[in-house]
């Protein structure tokens, strides 16, 4: 596959974003003049350090955390997402007050208690 797919849920006050992370991972040569053709760099290394991030409610979309200029809540979770993207999992929520230290613990995703609904359910 030439890129990872990870869904993600970005909370700031107020805020609930559903969004999708695409890292760009080239397989072959092919992958590789594709990613270069429309700008991401022109070896592995350049590529890989990519992730696009796309808010499904609005279907904006940025290559890169600046690109999202004085959006905290996009730009924190953008740069988030990107360093950590190996030991986060699809599903992950990104809490931004809890990253930039506004809040002591994390916010939980507000399917939390569904998850437990839906599961005892299935167990009937």
């Amino acid at each position: 596959m030439a890129a990872q797919c990870k869904t993600f849920e970005i909370r700031d006050e107020g805020t609930h974003i559903p969004a999708l992370a695409i890292k760009l991972d080239p397989q072959c040569e092919r992958d590789r003049y594709v990613y270069a053709s429309a700008g991401y760099g022109s070896n592995l290394q350049a590529q890989t350090s990519y992730v696009i991030l796309h808010k499904l409610s609005d279907r904006r979309t940025e290559y890169a955390p600046h690109a999202w200029g004085g959006y905290r809540t996009m730009r924190i979770a953008h740069e988030y997402i990107t360093h950590r993207w190996d030991d986060i999992s699809s599903g992950h929520v990104v809490d931004v007050r809890y990253i930039l230290g506004e809040t002591d613990t994390p916010c939980e995703s507000d399917n939390a208690g569904r998850e437990q609904q839906l599961s005892s359910v299935s167990h009937s």
